[in-house]
């Protein structure tokens, strides 16, 4: 077996859901193979686990998985599937390793990290790409935050240029990634503060220390490095994206679910949850906070069924 690709026994079509009683949506994935960055993540996690769960008749699900903290990808795929909010779905999908193959890369590397065999497998077969990787980290190294969430986008962009039956991709955003100087932000693309092909020969013409020193002055309106790569990464959609189907997604601050698969579940701090679980537990007494101003918050669960929403919608608006 490959070491950059686990490379599952071939599917038997007889086992692909029929249309019957099937939604639009579910129609939809019927057949299909899907890329999806991102897997490990919070958000990823429940695009994975909704898909495998609702959407039985999907052929493969490539999830990109980079080695980390000492344990290979292999490991961490493994290990993937011990989280509860798997549970539901192994108890209605027992045979769901089937239609999940793992792939070794890193959103870090040039193309992804994938070697070129593999890559040109995947542009044979994959039909809908949801790149769900990012760096979330408001406080990020602006070089690294580029290569996770501009440079990584480029390569998919032009990984799927060469897709020979491309249905959709959903490229997931963040609301906030166009909120500079703007009240309001349309279902629109904006001109980026700079192209990601600019700002990455910057980055690579200055160190670390320079980079963290010039950061503040970047950002002008801004709030960090994670709004403003987001909007760069949209200009990249909007400028290299053209003869796509593809679509972005832009949630909120993102919370637990509220209903699937389990009421309540997260796994991380970050973000409302983390300013909570402080309060709860005593370690915040108090924060400065405007108590007539609405927080923009969805669950994880809303923001994962939109995505495997928004495929379908995609392509039937191609």
């Amino acid at each position: 077996m490959p070491a950059d690709i686990a490379v599952m026994d071939e599917f038997d079509s007889n086992s692909q859901s029929t249309t019957h009683d099937l939604s639009e949506i579910q129609s939809f994935y019927n057949g299909t193979t899907v890329f999806l960055t991102g897997a490990t993540g919070f958000v990823g996690n429940l695009i994975l686990e909704k898909l495998i769960r609702t959407c039985s008749g999907v052929k493969n699900i490539y999830v990109l998985i980079r080695e980390k903290k000492g344990k290979t990808t292999e490991e961490r795929f493994k290990e993937l599937f011990n989280d509860p909010v798997f549970e539901l779905m192994k108890k209605e999908q027992p045979n769901y390793l089937e239609k999940v193959t793992a792939v070794i890369g890193d959103c870090c590397l040039p193309n992804l990290g994938i070697q070129e065999q593999y890559m040109d497998i995947m542009k044979d077969e994959v039909n809908i790409v949801i790149h769900s990787a990012a760096t979330i980290r408001f406080d990020e190294h602006l070089r690294k935050a580029v290569n996770i969430n501009i440079i990584a986008l480029q390569d998919m962009l032009k990984m799927s240029q060469e897709m020979r039956d491309l249905k959709a991709f959903v490229h997931i955003s963040t609301a906030y990634s166009n909120c500079a100087g703007r009240k309001v932000v349309d279902e629109v693309f904006y001109k980026p503060p700079i192209s990601g092909d600019n700002l990455f020969q910057l980055m690579n013409s200055l160190d670390d220390d320079y980079i963290t020193r010039i950061t503040p002055s970047m950002l002008k309106e801004w709030p960090n490095t994670y709004a403003m790569t987001k909007a760069i990464a949209e200009g990249e959609i909007a400028a290299h994206g053209k003869g796509l189907p593809i679509g972005v997604v832009r949630p909120s601050m993102i919370v637990a679910t509220d209903n699937e698969p389990i009421p309540g579940w997260i796994n991380n701090f970050y973000g409302p949850t983390g300013v909570c679980a402080a309060t709860g537990i005593g370690l915040m007494r108090c924060m400065c906070a405007d108590p007539d101003q609405t927080a923009d918050i969805v669950p994880g669960d809303f923001v994962s069924n939109a995505v495997v929403a928004s495929a379908w919608d995609i392509h039937n608006q191609w």
